[in-house]
């Protein structure tokens, strides 16, 4: 009892932590805006506050940008919404996410940019955006996980070694390392490819059926044909639909392939006169082709019942037909071919489907018919050489000649069925063949209704007899157009019946108004719907002026009076802005200048007069510098546009560098308005075209080109001086002689608003600089050189030896700023100015007098004027004096003759530099003796030009002979 009690606490506690983890699980979606953090608590709501843990399944919501910071726990599911962002760190950390628990499926319909990421999936990769793998390391971890999505997929690196199976839903692309083997699930007759080995290894998930587009396709899946033109529909994508003449019609009681998926309704033809004409846009064929349908005649003996004509004049053209060449044979003719006629045996019977092929292979000069039956067995081919080819200038038709054929009558149109009929631009290859014949697809609203219970509107490419579909962004100012189609009371299927007017409009739903309360943007007209219509008509081609961003096509019956059924389509489009024209204000055209960090306006206005709100950017690396395709350092530009009010988006800017700049195409873009088709795939990502691509416009609104701008200059510069005298600690203590050299260095820089402040202008040289005036403020003397020249700038930063002299000699102590400005008017004036303390100065020998029993000591000092006059500069510890050598005596008197110039000595050197600005010259006493008093005066040592002239002092021996005066006297203690 005691074991049995244990094990039940033992389960009581697993189920109490399952319980507890269930609990817990949270659905954790990320704020708008961003970018977040991963790892923090407040980036998320509904996550228990807290980051992702395990077993949580996280949303990226659209408009919130995510930073995966750290390893993420254990989710269930990873959603990156349309709008959303996920992206690495860059901080080479390979923060792992961790889908490798149940289900483990991750969904993009946003962008995700990794960087050097690792990503563990259990699940699906569902990629229906934006998906940048950076150096990311992706491993699969299921046994059959599906890759799909409507974006191909591209991986850096990826790991398959532990699948069984993988089912493609797109393109994959692997650039990096591929670890497998990898087994691709038939996606046939679909043919996805998977590439690895630097391209060089492609596997196909429909190898055998690799089939290119149709170039027609006609399904006839409608209810019924009423002679309308351009109601059999071409679901190719190319808008070749057909028109039912003479009383050509729909069934699809019986279709070749049963069920749904199958191939649905068919075509009926009379064999009398009826058939499908084929638009005037569809070309002669005079390269390879192949025409493919299912038939089923009800007489396999008539002669001429054509399947496909191109030969209304019997002059060069081509067809495929069944009984030209006797019961049950199919024929494939080429009037311009040196082999006219192709035919098979009798291979087909009356009232029994049959898939047959024609192929032109006319580039190997060689014609093929292949004949499938309803299993999709080959029942027969034959081929035929086959050079030359031929066109006619007729129309082409399905299921017998037109109404101008001179071949008329019923020798010449089809009895009985035709399906799927279509045209490929190559030859194709029996494989591919044998993947057609089993194709199938959706039988959707082939029941009828004569009542509408509600409406939809969708793009006219949508396939046949859907209720649901598309409507893909527009342009305002472009016509554009789109269908309406009646839905029965059950809401599943088409009314193909429905008789009755509805009013169309288009309706701004951003409100989140109600679909009857909505706003009206436009009018686009009354649709008369007749059972003929099968449920389905084209709406009139409509021109908005304005920009949308959230529009729905709104459809009222009766189109007057009491409405019975409102219905708004189930998709919303945009009708976007075509392109943006870019005016500056503030900042001049080429030529002309404007300093480096003032604030300029740019404009980006749109080619419609309301409705565009959105918030364009500018994209630096479409800005380019000095007219080449270099991009502009993208922190130089600095500002952003503030949202449009209608018309035009309007921001503030500067441009911190120098030169010219010039917003090449697509320069300023917005990404965003059209925001709800880029989640549905109603527009080309990425792209700003205003061409149709596939039915479909760019999804982003572009730029025309737009400059050069400026040139920019500097905003200013800035002066700093490096006094002659400059080896002292203080201010007041550092100076220089009027005429002594000192260095000023220029620097440009620019504004102090700008961001960075007063950035350094390294790019001040050479073609970019300019020649600098230099001036001295207060004017009170001369400075040399005037000019700081282009040449001496490197790097934005000039350095010149310069000299000021006072005017008048001598002057008081002055502080001299210097002061430069370039040929652009560029200046220093209101920055930083280095400023020079000027003072006159000179070097000064006083007299002296003593005993000639003695040395003599004189005085000397270096001087500046002040004030009061010259005084001893304390300051100066820069003037070097010569060695005593360099000391003059001259002018020799009294006692001092010519012949006792030699004992008159200089005792001691000179001190190497003026220390404190003084000291003494010692003279030795005269030897010999001195027999009466004597002078010599003392002449200052040869000096730098800004101590001249100096002054020299008289050096007195003197004789006497009484005691009562002191010729010199000592005191020693």
């Amino acid at each position: 009892m005691k074991r049995t009690g244990h094990w039940l606490s033992v389960l009581g506690l697993i189920a109490l932590t399952a319980f507890a983890q269930s609990a817990w699980a949270a659905t954790c979606t990320s704020k708008t805006g961003g970018p977040y953090s991963w790892s923090q608590a407040n980036s998320w709501t509904g996550c228990n506050n807290s980051k992702p843990r395990d077993g949580d399944a996280v949303i990226i919501s659209g408009g919130s940008t995510v930073t995966l910071n750290v390893d993420t726990n254990q989710l269930v599911s990873l959603t990156v919404q349309a709008g959303g962002v996920l992206q690495g760190d860059n901080r080479g950390g390979q923060n792992r996410v961790d889908l490798s628990g149940g289900p483990g499926n991750l969904t993009n319909n946003g962008t995700i940019t990794l960087t050097d990421n690792v990503l563990n999936l259990a699940g699906n990769f569902i990629n229906n955006g934006s998906f940048s793998a950076g150096n990311s390391v992706t491993t699969f971890l299921g046994a059959t996980p599906t890759i799909g999505g409507t974006s191909p997929t591209t991986f850096a690196n990826l790991d398959l070694s532990q699948t069984t199976s993988v089912l493609l839903g797109n393109n994959v692309t692997v650039t990096g390392t591929f670890s497998g083997p990898v087994t691709l699930t038939s996606t046939c007759p679909t043919d996805y490819t998977f590439t690895y080995n630097n391209g060089t290894t492609v596997l196909h998930s429909c190898p055998s059926g690799v089939v290119t587009p149709a170039y027609l396709q006609y399904h006839m899946d409608e209810t019924s044909w009423g002679g309308i033109s351009g109601e059999v529909i071409d679901s190719s994508g190319n808008g070749l639909n057909g028109t039912a003449v003479n009383g050509a019609t729909t069934a699809s009681t019986t279709p070749a392939l049963t069920g749904n998926p199958g191939t649905c309704g068919y075509g009926v033809f009379n064999g009398n006169n009826s058939y499908v004409a084929l638009p005037s846009s569809f070309p002669n064929l005079t390269s390879n082709f192949t025409i493919t349908a299912w038939i089923r005649t009800t007489n396999n003996a008539n002669s001429g019942q054509r399947i496909f004509i191109d030969d209304q004049n019997n002059t060069g053209g081509y067809g495929f037909s069944l009984g030209d060449g006797g019961t049950g044979k199919l024929r494939f003719y080429a009037r311009g071919s040196s082999q006219v006629i192709l035919d098979t045996a009798n291979v087909i019977n009356s009232n029994t489907w049959y898939f047959v092929a024609a192929v032109a292979d006319i580039s190997n000069a060689r014609r093929y018919i292949y004949v499938y039956d309803a299993t999709g067995a080959l029942v027969t081919s034959v081929n035929v050489n086959s050079s030359g080819w031929g066109t006619d200038n007729g129309a082409a038709s399905i299921g017998g000649e037109n109404n101008l054929s001179t071949e008329t009558g019923p020798a010449f149109h089809f009895a009985g069925n035709i399906d799927e009929a279509q045209v490929f631009q190559s030859a194709l290859t029996q494989t591919q063949l044998g993947t057609i014949a089993v194709q199938t697809h959706p039988c959707a609203g082939v029941s009828g209704s004569s009542t509408a219970g509600s409406f939809n509107a969708f793009e006219s490419s949508t396939a046949a007899n859907s209720t649901t579909g598309l409507l893909y962004t527009k342009l305002a100012g472009t016509a554009f157009g789109f269908d309406v189609v009646a839905i029965q009371t059950n809401g599943t299927a088409i009314a193909n019946t429905f008789a009755g007017t509805v009013k169309v409009e288009l309706v701004d739903v951003s409100t989140g108004a109600a679909c009857a309360a909505a706003p009206l943007i436009q009018s686009v007209g009354t649709l008369t719907f007749a059972p003929s219509n099968a449920g389905r008509m084209t709406a009139p081609q409509t021109t908005v002026a304005t920009a949308w961003a959230n529009v729905k096509v709104r459809m009222t019956t009766p189109a007057t009076g009491t409405a019975t059924v409102v219905a708004c389509s189930t998709d919303n489009f945009a009708i976007r802005p075509s392109s943006f024209t870019v005016t500056a204000s503030a900042v001049p055209s080429l030529g002309a200048t404007i300093k480096v960090g003032s604030n300029f306006n740019f404009t980006a206005t749109s080619n419609v007069s309301s409705g565009y709100t959105g918030t364009p950017a500018i994209v630096p690396a479409s800005v380019f510098v000095d007219g080449t395709t270099t991009p502009i350092t993208a922190t130089n530009l600095v500002g952003a546009f503030a949202a449009a009010t209608g018309a035009a988006a309007t921001g503030t800017f500067q441009y911190n560098e120098l030169g010219t700049i010039t917003l090449n195409t697509d320069a300023v873009l917005d990404t965003s308005f059209t925001s709800l088709d880029q989640a549905s795939g109603g527009c080309v990502l990425n792209s700003t075209s205003n061409a149709l691509s596939g039915g479909k416009y760019g999804c982003n609104i572009g730029s025309a080109v737009f400059g050069p701008l400026g040139r920019f200059i500097p905003d200013h510069f800035d002066t700093v001086v490096t006094q002659g005298c400059n080896t002292t600690g203080t201010v007041a203590q550092i100076f220089t002689y009027s005429g002594q050299p000192f260095t000023a260095t220029i620097t440009a820089r620019g504004a102090a608003t700008a961001t960075p402040a007063n950035k350094q202008m390294t790019k001040y040289a050479g073609t970019y600089a300019q020649t600098n005036s230099l001036t001295v403020v207060p004017a009170s003397g001369t400075l040399s050189p005037l000019q700081a020249l282009s040449s001496d700038f490197v790097s934005g930063v000039a350095t010149k030896t310069l000299v000021f002299t006072f005017t008048t000699l001598p002057s008081v102590p002055a502080s001299i700023t210097i002061r430069a400005t370039d040929t652009d008017g560029v200046t220093s004036l209101g920055a930083t100015e280095g400023a020079v303390n000027a003072r006159s100065g000179r070097f000064s020998v006083s007299n002296a007098l003593g005993a000639d029993l003695y040395p003599l000591s004189v005085p000397w000092a270096v001087q500046y004027y002040g004030a009061s006059g010259w005084i001893t500069n304390p300051d100066d510890t820069c003037t070097a004096v010569p060695a005593t050598s360099a000391i003059s005596l001259s002018n020799y008197k009294g006692g001092l003759t010519s012949t006792s110039v030699t004992a008159v000595t200089l005792l001691t050197a000179l001190p190497a530099t003026a220390g404190n600005g003084a000291g003494v010259i010692t003279l030795a006493k005269p030897n010999p003796k001195l027999t009466s008093s004597g002078s010599v005066w003392v002449s200052p040592p040869t000096l730098p030009g800004w101590l001249q002239p100096g002054v020299a002092g008289l050096a007195n021996f003197s004789i006497f002979n009484g005691a009562k005066e002191f010729i010199y006297m000592r005191e020693n203690y």
